[in-house]
């Protein structure tokens, strides 16, 4: 049974696709672009000094400078379990010139990142977000195993809570890359936003993304966010159809980026496009052939 609901949502979906495609050609003639501007994430704190993937401080507030209101901040714990502000220990041994080895939170915490930037942790991410009131964390744990995510989560939960401001958990996105995940992070704290990141456990296909959009619809997770070369019609469509946002990464090349607005999707995640190219100028780029 369960096979043949998924047959029809897939047969549904093609039919909306079709449609959906019509529309835009529609669009196109027209020149109606109404889905050509969307929100501008800025990657692992954004870039500094020509630099990405650093999550440092300075990363961060340059970002903001720039106009971004949503910041993806990756974090995993220290081998002595703190909360810290990074992508990978391979990433950070290229940064500090050490080896590529977990590291204690002291020890990560007094090496500057290209002998310059600042290291973030978990409070201070907080005290950013005080700081920044009109700004979104897209939180990226590091962790994806249902046990490992329940006690980086339990800390985030703690330290937000010490604030005695709750405001903030509803400006946190929440990156969960299972069901399993995502229930082991919504029994420590439920979130308001949760995003599906597919890269882990999607083939590509819309018959894939069908138990993926299943998942989301029944544990309340808002949107799906994919590798940008995965964006197609069909999944956009598919998508939408379950009421669901689209989110695309990591796009660092304009006509991309408009691209990706005019199929639908919600939020851009880059490196190095900026804010006010997104609002004012990608209108104006022209479509890819």
């Amino acid at each position: 049974m369960k096979g043949l609901s998924r047959a029809l949502v897939f047969g549904c979906t093609l039919i909306s696709a079709a449609a959906l495609c019509t529309g835009r050609a529609a669009e196109a003639e027209t020149g109606q672009t109404e889905q050509n501007t969307g929100i501008l994430c800025a990657h692992a704190g954004g870039v500094i000094e020509e630099q990405t993937y650093t999550n440092s401080a300075e990363a961060m507030e340059n970002s903001y400078k720039w106009g971004f209101r949503v910041i993806e901040a990756d974090v995993r714990l220290t081998v002595d379990k703190e909360v810290v502000c990074e992508h990978d220990w391979e990433w950070f041994g290229q940064m500090t010139g050490t080896p590529p080895a977990e590291r204690k939170y002291e020890d990560f915490m007094s090496m500057k990142k290209y002998g310059t930037l600042t290291p973030m942790d978990l409070g201070m991410l907080i005290e950013f977000m005080i700081e920044h009131t009109d700004c979104v964390i897209y939180l990226d744990p590091k962790h994806t195993d249902a046990d490992e995510a329940r006690e980086l989560f339990e800390k985030v939960v703690a330290q937000v809570e010490a604030t005695g401001d709750r405001t903030i958990f509803d400006r946190f996105w929440v990156a969960v890359y299972s069901r399993k995940m995502h229930k082991a992070v919504d029994k420590v704290y439920p979130f308001k936003h949760y995003v599906f990141v597919s890269s882990n456990v999607w083939d590509g296909t819309v018959e894939d993304m069908v138990e993926i959009c299943e998942c989301c619809a029944e544990t309340g997770i808002e949107a799906i966010d994919m590798w940008y070369w995965q964006v197609t019609d069909d999944v956009i469509a598919l998508i939408k159809g379950y009421g669901l946002k689209a989110y695309a990464f990591t796009v660092d090349i304009e006509k991309t980026c408009a691209k990706m607005f005019r199929m639908g999707i919600e939020c851009v995640t880059t490196n190095w496009l900026r804010p006010e190219r997104s609002r004012e100028e990608l209108q104006n780029i022209k479509k890819e052939p």
